[in-house]
């Protein structure tokens, strides 16, 4: 009885043996994979998500996928009819006063032209040169109340539209439809439109003082894209986007004295401005008046 008890125990404490080891192997091998996973995982996260092919940041003159396309520029499109004494008051029709401008509002003022390759019409890579940003710089930009940006070929699609911030205009993240396709070029214009306060007969002109191009084609020699500006070397002379003030009223701007004397000078003499109806004095109008005394109340004729 005894040895049966005793095989009894044995063979019960082999089984457990194996159960054990049993249980053990399946803790090793559960404990393994669960190691493995988190290595996985670790793993995964220090792979880094792809960059888009737009937020790749390069240099403005930089271009790693073609390195010899690095010459295109932005030049005055000299064929261009520029406007004439610019009637910047009006607010009819083509209204040079909106604040916002249309196809059909504001002055167009400048045409410039995107060329891939630049000077020579050629570069080394078969892409195209796709303008990002731009800035233009005016003189007189006090004038001017809004800017916009315009396709050439038929002056209907605008391409961004912004408020001067001191004597500049800055467009970001314009369309991908403006550019010049490979050793070709693309053209568009600059309409403005105007403050109410201006001076008469004075010029206004747009300078490319910044420009970026897309990095993934070809890009711009330098960083204002050669600087292109509308000034006397591209044609721009005489009343080429001259201002001009219209006079609405004649304003005593020095009244007579209210009393004076016969066969004396008057003191101060008085001064009579020609002013539209902002204010404006018209520096060049030239209409002559007739001032007569009549006992005591002056007559002026012309």
């Amino acid at each position: 009885m005894a040895f049966d008890d005793d095989k009894k125990f044995k063979l019960e404490f082999k089984l457990m043996k194996r159960l054990y080891s049993y249980s053990f192997k399946k803790f090793l091998t559960a404990t393994f994979l669960l190691v493995l996973f988190a290595s996985a995982e670790l793993l995964a996260a220090k792979v880094e998500t792809p960059i888009p092919k737009k937020a790749i940041s390069l240099s403005k003159s930089t271009n790693t996928f073609c390195a010899g396309c690095l010459t295109s520029d932005i030049v005055v499109n000299n064929s261009f009819a520029y406007p004439t004494n610019i009637d910047y008051a009006l607010t009819t029709g083509q209204n040079n006063q909106t604040s916002n401008i249309t196809s059909t509002t504001g002055t167009t003022m400048a045409e410039f032209q995107i060329r891939d390759g630049g000077a020579g019409g050629s570069d080394a890579g078969s892409e195209t040169t796709t303008l990002t940003d731009l800035t233009l710089t005016f003189t007189n930009a006090s004038f001017i109340r809004r800017v916009a940006l315009y396709d050439a070929a038929t002056g209907l699609v605008e391409y961004g539209e912004v408020a001067p911030s001191g004597s500049t205009a800055t467009f970001s993240g314009l369309p991908a439809t403006m550019f010049a396709p490979d050793n070709g070029s693309f053209s568009f214009q600059v309409k403005v439109s105007f403050n109410t306060t201006v001076t008469d007969q004075q010029r206004i002109t747009a300078s490319i003082t910044a420009a970026t191009a897309d990095v993934l084609g070809s890009v711009f020699i330098n960083g204002s894209a050669g600087g292109a500006t509308t000034n006397a070397l591209n044609g721009v002379s005489g009343s080429n986007n001259v201002v001009n003030v219209i006079a609405t009223k004649l304003v005593f701007t020095t009244q007579p004295p209210s009393t004076t004397r016969p066969n004396v000078n008057v003191t101060p003499q008085p001064v009579v401005t020609a002013e539209d109806a902002n204010n404006n004095t018209d520096v060049d109008y030239n209409t002559a008046y007739t001032v007569l005394l009549l006992a005591s109340s002056a007559v002026t004729t012309g």
